[in-house]
């Protein structure tokens, strides 16, 4: 991976990156990148499970992986911040969707297997709280 330095405040930046990380100048792309999707779709195929993999492969770290294209950037959350990023967990294909914390999401099914019980539940505690309320 080859390092640009920014013209603006001299700070070495990827080759992979649109904007300087230190003051945000536009750096000119030296080389053309690939779709987003076509990119993506190469990426899911190597299975890798973590950034750290991902890191690890774009550095060439991987040889049980075939070498990284040239038009693949190494910083792809840079190169395509709006033409589709939706995170590293999306590039690589391992979006899960994460456990909901909200008590009727957790126990959906539950509720609609005994939804009549609970209601009965609820009714009789009704009554109760209203009778020694």
């Amino acid at each position: 991976m080859a390092l640009i330095t920014c013209p603006d405040c001299q700070t070495e930046n990827s080759e992979d990156v649109v904007s300087c990380f230190n003051c945000g100048r536009s750096i000119e792309l030296k080389k053309a990148q690939r779709d987003f999707i076509e990119a993506r779709v190469f990426v899911r195929t190597l299975k890798l499970q973590s950034h750290r993999e991902w890191q690890a492969y774009a550095k060439g770290a991987r040889s049980d992986l075939p070498p990284k294209p040239d038009d693949i950037p190494d910083a792809p959350g840079h190169v395509y911040k709006n033409k589709g990023w939706q995170g590293i967990g999306d590039w690589l294909g391992i979006n899960e969707e994460k456990p909901s914390k909200n008590f009727l999401d957790k126990n959906v099914e539950y509720i609609k297997k005994n939804w009549i019980r609970l209601l009965v539940i609820y009714v009789g505690l009704t009554i109760l709280l209203q009778y020694f309320g």
